[in-house]
């Protein structure tokens, strides 16, 4: 690779580096950083469901938002676009949180401890972390770096976003929509 120059300094390639706790490669599929996130995430689960029959649900609620759910909602504007299978681990990872949380076994089926407590599945998680960004970007209420680099137009889309987009690829979006739910974890 030929050097790169800024200002007169010449910029070292590197496989990794890791910016604000995320940890970047050349090509962007966040592995490494999903994994130190699994690791992280594993002793925190660990500890959360040894301590769990002592917290009571408030204070277990406290924990699961503390030291577990931190971790998830950390930059995840960056590593949530990651492939789905990249992301399995930490999906897994969601709904053991949960299960600990409603002190449940791991058989237990995570949908009615999100419908007990009126909480976000992962992927819906991630959904609400993008649009509280975009709504933060639209009215200004974004740090200044990030407004720098986003620009709002004022023109409409024409076009349905599934037609074809200059080719014969579509444009899907694979995210879920969000569901009915007033707030992200609970009122």
């Amino acid at each position: 690779c030929p050097d790169i120059c800024v200002n007169g300094q010449i910029i070292k390639n590197v496989d990794e580096f890791k910016y604000l706790g995320v940890t970047l490669d050349p090509t962007l599929d966040f592995k490494k950083h999903i994994k130190k996130m699994d690791n992280t995430l594993k002793f925190n689960l660990a500890n959360f469901r040894h301590v769990r029959n002592s917290l009571t649900v408030e204070a277990s609620k406290t924990y699961l938002n503390a030291m577990i759910l931190s971790h998830f909602s950390y930059c995840m504007s960056s590593w949530s676009q990651a492939n789905k299978t990249a992301l399995r681990p930490l999906k897994s990872l969601y709904k053991s949180a949960l299960k600990i949380h409603d002190k449940k076994t791991r058989q237990y089926h995570h949908c009615h401890v999100l419908t007990k407590y009126n909480m976000l599945n992962l992927e819906n998680f991630i959904m609400y972390s993008s649009v509280c960004l975009i709504f933060k970007i639209i009215h200004n209420a974004a740090p200044p770096p990030l407004r720098n680099f986003v620009t709002l137009s004022s023109k409409k889309q024409h076009e349905p976003l599934d037609q074809p987009l200059g080719g014969s690829a579509k444009f899907h979006n694979a995210r879920p929509p969000l569901e009915n739910h007033p707030s992200l974890l609970w009122p």
